[in-house]
């Protein structure tokens, strides 16, 4: 294994010109005939995976690559695509049911479209047409790296034995790429390191949003007014699915210091999950429910309202976070985040200033933070500086074209 992998790994930059991260040469975007790709994912716009693969869906065809691929959920993906991703499973089927109807679906669109490119978001719905890359002439096959499956799975609560199944399922798959696509360079480090995959064939290739659906003319107040929400509070917004690893039990007990020192400081925390019930019996062990609200599932359209309306975005995970979308989110409504040093969320803040990421995971180095912005004591980027770093970055036009600049190496 090499000994410079901090440096083996630098993001491809945000122009139309493609840098190759383990190699450093410019490779201008070429004129030449339209490729064909076939995707195979968890699911459709449902978690920061899900989104990832529903925006390459809709923007890859503008960076020459026609896009077909299949899903297991959600059950409605063929309304919510338009028709172009199909469902090999209901939100009702048995895992037996989904890698045969997964293995089925994949080879009928391999057939179909006689990709140049196989692509697959999650290691557990490739492995069944495994058989059909070896001896493979006709396409390359790309893993697009999302995250350590087995590590998250344990972060959860699953046992030893469940995790060494799943990493040992990855890492065949895994072997069998041309080139792996991974969010950030912290995740680059884990599938050198982890997973074994040789430096050469990984590319980092961050994700994106929507930013015009996140970029919206209206002031905080006016954000706060459409939600019903404080006009005369400092608005704390954490965006999170309500698991372990997301950090909300230490955001919950960090609010203890921060309500003391700020009493019209009022955390909302957006998300559903299973610490739910916890989570409620925290706040009122804490007597933090003048301080912390929890909304549970915010519907799509209000989304973009809710970061608007907030004046702080608050990333409190503790482990694997690879890229960090809620923060490109909050960036593309003009409003800042702070974040722990886990993952690439400090690769995402830093271009904005590196005093965004907390000194640790623990509460206590939440609340110090939170409490010397919300006091004026600490300068925060501005609502411009963080749409113009999403606007630069993070759109939907620049995923595709690094991701297609990749595909090109092996096609």
């Amino acid at each position: 294994m090499k000994s410079n992998t901090a440096t083996q790994f630098a993001a491809l930059p945000p122009t139309g010109t493609m840098i190759c991260p383990s190699r450093g040469g410019k490779v201008d975007r070429p004129s030449v005939a339209p490729l064909s790709s076939v995707h195979v994912g968890l699911a459709y716009e449902l978690g920061g995976c899900g989104r990832v693969f529903a925006e390459l869906s809709r923007s890859l065809a503008g960076a020459g690559v026609r896009f077909s691929g299949a899903v297991a959920e959600p059950d409605n993906v063929d309304a919510l695509s338009h028709g172009r991703i199909k469902l090999f499973a209901t939100s009702t089927s048995s895992m037996k049911t989904r890698l045969q109807h997964g293995r089925l679906t994949l080879l009928q669109l391999i057939e179909a479209e006689r990709p140049d490119i196989l692509a697959s978001h999650f290691a557990l719905y490739a492995a069944p047409v495994l058989d059909r890359l070896y001896g493979r002439k006709s396409f390359a096959f790309i893993n697009h790296f999302h995250g350590p499956w087995a590590a998250e799975s344990v972060q959860e609560g699953a046992n030893w034995s469940s995790a060494l199944v799943k990493k040992t399922l990855e890492r065949i798959v895994y072997r069998r790429a041309d080139r792996t696509i991974v969010l950030s360079r912290a995740f680059a480090r884990i599938a050198a390191e982890q997973y074994g995959i040789p430096e050469d064939q990984i590319r980092v290739v961050p994700g994106c949003v929507d930013t015009d659906r996140f970029n919206m003319d209206l002031s905080r107040q006016q954000a706060r007014q459409v939600l019903c929400l404080p006009s005369d509070r400092l608005l704390l917004l954490t965006v999170r699915r309500l698991v372990n690893r997301m950090g909300l039990q230490p955001l919950i007990e960090a609010m203890r210091e921060v309500s003391r020192a700020v009493p019209d400081a009022l955390l909302l925390i957006a998300g559903s999950g299973p610490l739910r019930e916890d989570l409620d019996r925290a706040i009122a062990e804490f007597g933090l429910q003048n301080n912390v609200r929890l909304l549970g599932s915010v519907p799509d359209d209000q989304l973009p309202l809710l970061y608007r309306a907030a004046d702080l975005n608050v990333v409190p995970s503790q482990a694997l976070e690879g890229f960090g979308l809620v923060v490109v989110e909050a960036l593309a409504a003009g409003t800042p985040s702070l974040v722990t040093p886990i993952g690439g969320l400090p690769e995402v803040v830093s271009a904005l200033s590196p005093s965004l990421v907390f000194s640790s995971t623990a509460s206590t180095a939440i609340s110090t933070l939170i409490i010397e912005v919300l006091k004026g004591n600490h300068a925060l980027p501005t609502q411009e500086q963080c749409r113009d770093l999403a606007l630069s970055n993070y759109t939907s036009k620049y995923m595709a074209q690094r991701t297609a600049t990749v595909y090109r190496e092996v096609a």
